[in-house]
């Protein structure tokens, strides 16, 4: 697997015999930038928006939300 800045790259020696199992492979990247979308989400609650931890925070939320849809 080699990690890039929107993703990663995965190189497969063999198919796979069931596809339902490449559909599962495909769906995590964005269920995991969505999940950490609603992890930032629910620590925007507990830091203050206009310090720089709040706009980190909400930066990142804003982030795995675009890389989400970019991987859907």
């Amino acid at each position: 697997i080699q990690l890039q800045f929107f993703g990663g790259v995965s190189e497969i020696e063999k198919e796979s015999e069931r596809p339902g199992r490449e559909f599962v492979l495909a769906f995590v990247g964005p269920l995991l930038s969505l999940v950490l979308a609603a992890v930032f989400y629910g620590f925007l609650y507990v830091v203050e928006p206009g310090t720089v931890p709040g706009v980190l925070v909400a930066g990142l939320m804003i982030s795995n939300l675009i890389v989400a849809v970019f991987n859907l």
